[in-house]
């Protein structure tokens, strides 16, 4: 079981993460997104999303497979579920929503797949 948990294969799954939602939800269909969410679209702010997703995407790729990996993977984790819990809170608040779900199970999803590597490890 531990071959798929390392945190290689935990990079690996935040940097597609990131890519998706910086070139895709952020960057191709920000306006669509948007419209998912209880929250309003705002193109300067979809798009300031797409950057600093592409450059947590590119520290990531960089440290993938080094020693100095483990001293980002904390930071992260803590990032992920303060982006998880923001969705989550705004889940409560409009659950009908499909955006919030997608974001509080994606944040949900790298956390655990990191809690798991990290147990392993």
């Amino acid at each position: 079981m531990a071959g798929i948990f390392t945190l290689e294969h935990t990079f690996d799954l935040w940097i597609a993460g990131l890519l998706v939602t910086a070139i895709v939800i952020q960057g191709a269909r920000p306006r669509w997104f948007a419209s998912t969410t209880g929250w309003a679209y705002v193109g300067g702010w979809q798009r300031e999303i797409a950057c600093f997703d592409l450059a947590l995407a590119w520290i990531l790729f960089d440290l993938r497979g080094q020693d100095a990996a483990a001293l980002v993977l904390w930071p992260f984790l803590v990032l992920w579920t303060l982006l998880g819990n923001n969705h989550l809170f705004a889940l409560l608040r409009a659950p009908e929503k499909p955006g919030h779900w997608a974001g509080a199970a994606a944040n949900g999803v790298a956390i655990g797949f990191a809690a798991v590597a990290i147990a392993l490890r």
